[in-house]
């Protein structure tokens, strides 16, 4: 069983049988249940006259089977033409025409595909709504999880968020499902690292779907109403990484935010540069950590507190009205130390 090797671009069809002077114009009135059957396009305007033998010793021959066959073509010969490339026979759900940037299932706009040498040559190329996976050209309805208004497939276990954020499209096992989403009031719709998504506004954590506000420091948990010494995760003013936890202490006014503490000797404070940088330590014996010290005294005006147990088991404690520190430019030089306070010595910067 042979198949037309002309997929896209037949006007007029001929056959010629040379030992009787016969021609016809037009196979039969049945022709479209071929095209359909051989993939032929016929609304293309070019013309291709098709002249064979029917002469079977000659191996030349074209020959279709009778209306019983549905008029299939059951035998063609030797192609004679004057085109600079052979027609050839296009794979299933392929036209011939002109290549142009080739959209794929994982590509549906086709950019990877625009640099490819081939473009603007004539081949074997999918027609529209029909993307490439792999070497097949298949409906883009197959192509897993595809979104037409959108023009994209998104990616197994993966979800997509619309323009304006308010549609949100998950896809698994292949099938999509797309559900209502909407920002809170205190995120934005943005794109980040290439993703769209609710982002929230700086000073709120959460999914951007809800936000909650983030305390800068413990005076905030205490002026919200918290009145337990433990730890809170805060977020500093202008503070570049995540959130992070610290020890509020409640007493004596409320609102401290511990950034030392040692109780045993379990933990040794003799660390390198970048441990002090970042911070280490325990609940019990702990370093918070300059450069998040240096965020935390540069959002606001803070005071220094310290308080101290003696060997004999005596409460001590010194306050100052100001304490700063600069930056890791400055090697964390503590700028600012106010007027003390208290029933134990100084300080002195």
């Amino acid at each position: 069983m042979y198949t037309w090797p002309i997929t896209s671009f037949i006007n007029v069809l001929n056959i010629q049988r040379t030992a009787v002077t016969l021609k016809v114009s037009v196979l039969r009135p049945t022709l479209a249940e071929f095209t359909l059957s051989s993939q032929m396009d016929l609304k293309n305007h070019l013309r291709c006259t098709a002249t064979t033998t029917l002469a079977e010793e000659a191996g030349r021959g074209f020959r279709t089977t009778d209306e019983w066959g549905q008029y299939q073509i059951t035998h063609i010969g030797g192609i004679k033409s004057n085109a600079d490339t052979l027609i050839t026979t296009c794979p299933t759900n392929m036209i011939y025409g002109t290549y142009s940037c080739q959209a794929t299932c994982e590509d549906p706009n086709g950019q990877s595909g625009c640099n490819s040498d081939s473009v603007g040559s004539k081949g074997c190329t999918c027609p529209a709504g029909f993307l490439m996976q792999g070497s097949d050209c298949i409906s883009a309805s197959e192509c897993g999880c595809f979104l037409t208004e959108a023009n994209l497939v998104i990616p197994n276990g993966q979800t997509y968020v619309n323009d304006d954020c308010t549609q949100n499209c998950s896809c698994n096992n292949n099938q999509v499902i797309c559900e209502d989403y909407t920002c809170s009031t205190n995120a934005v719709c943005n794109v980040r690292n290439e993703v769209r998504q609710c982002y929230c506004n700086e000073g709120y954590e959460g999914d951007g779907e809800t936000c909650e506000f983030l305390y800068t420091d413990c005076q905030d948990v205490y002026d919200a109403g918290q009145r337990q010494d433990g730890v809170y995760t805060i977020m500093p003013t202008g503070w570049p990484g995540l959130p992070f936890d610290v020890n509020c202490k409640m007493e004596n006014g409320g609102g401290w935010t511990v950034f030392q503490r040692r109780t045993d000797g379990s933990t040794s404070f003799y660390q390198n540069w970048a441990a002090y940088k970042e911070g280490f330590g325990n609940s019990r014996n702990l370093w918070l950590g300059n450069e998040k010290l240096h965020y935390l005294t540069n959002q606001r005006i803070y005071k220094l507190r310290f308080d101290i147990t003696t060997s004999t088991g005596s409460a001590e404690y010194a306050e100052y009205t100001e304490f700063q520190i600069e930056s890791k430019s400055t090697n964390y030089k503590m700028n600012k130390l106010g007027t003390h306070s208290g029933n134990t010595g100084l300080l002195h910067a």
